[in-house]
This record gives structure tokens, C-alpha cells and sequence, in this order.
């Protein structure tokens, strides 16, 4: 988010599932849509799903706004996806009980996502069940904090 403020870009925030994002893609006219799991569709290949074509098309446009690779470096980014089966519990109470004194930003995207999306210094983690499986899914994004080894002990990893 903060990647796409800076370069004067909008966003808009939709539940993770394709047929969601593909309303709201369209509802909202959006060149590129970015799911959290990872999927990315754009509106000039009908919003399907292909990841050679969605970097290609990034690429292209990229160059287009004369924005070079070598300007977008994120250092210490990491990121790590976690699947973590239900009968360990509520996963995403386990989150936020864990990260409740640690001065992050939690939000339920009001009411679009099916899960939280918790914003803390450094880092972004989703948590939200499958709608596939019995499973939760928990997406860690790290830029230079060690979030991505607390959660790993925290669910013993």
C-alpha cells in the first residue's frame, strides 16, 4: 500500500476469492487487481489469472510510467504464507491476542475481507480461513523486523 501511495497510486481494498475481486474490479474500473494470496488479473486479459502475463503486463506498464526495477527495491522484504489447520484452533484470535500490546493497526477491511489484516511497523500479516479448505491461512510480509520468525514460534514452526 504504502509502495503505491508513493507512486500516486489508488487501491481498493476487496474480500480474497476471485469472484469478489472480479466485482469489484469491475465495479471499480481497475486496470490491475492484486489478491493477497497472490493472484493477479488484469482488465486487458478479461481480469483471469496468469502470472507470466500479469508480469509482463507490469513490466509494460512500469516502463510506460517510466518507473525502472531498479528504483522499486524494498530492502529486507520477505514474506512467507503459512497454512495452519483449524483444529489448532481460532487462528485468528491466536493473532491478535499475540499482537495486542504491540502498537498495530487491525482492520477487518470493513467487512470485505474474511479475516484481518493487522499493519504493524515493518510488517503486514493477514489471517483469514480458506474458503477451500480447513485451513487458515496466514500471510506474513516482513520488511526488516523479525515478524516472520515470531510467528513461526508462535505456532511452533
Amino acid at each position: 500500500r504504502e509502495i503505491l501511495k508513493k507512486e500516486g497510486c489508488g487501491f481498493v481494498i476487496s474480500r480474497t476469492g476471485r469472484p469478489f475481486i472480479i466485482k469489484k474490479s469491475l465495479e471499480n474500473r481497475v486496470f490491475l487487481s492484486v489478491e493477497y494470496s497472490g493472484h493477479y488479473y488484469f482488465s486487458s486479459n478479461y481480469y483471469s489469472s496468469d502470472s507470466l502475463y500479469a508480469a509482463l503486463m507490469l513490466i509494460k506498464e512500469l516502463k510506460n510510467k517510466d518507473i525502472w526495477l531498479d528504483r522499486l527495491k524494498i530492502e529486507g522484504f520477505n514474506r512467507r504464507e503459512f497454512n495452519i489447520e483449524k483444529v489448532r484452533g481460532n487462528i485468528i484470535e491466536t493473532v491478535m491476542k499475540y499482537l495486542e500490546n504491540k502498537g498495530v493497526v487491525l482492520d477487518s477491511l470493513n467487512g470485505e475481507l474474511d479475516g484481518i489484516d493487522v499493519i504493524g511497523r515493518n510488517f503486514r500479516i493477514l489471517v483469514r480461513e480458506s474458503q477451500t479448505e480447513p485451513l487458515y491461512r496466514v500471510i506474513v510480509e516482513d520488511y526488516g523486523s523479525n515478524i516472520i520468525e515470531e510467528i513461526e514460534k508462535l505456532f511452533n514452526f
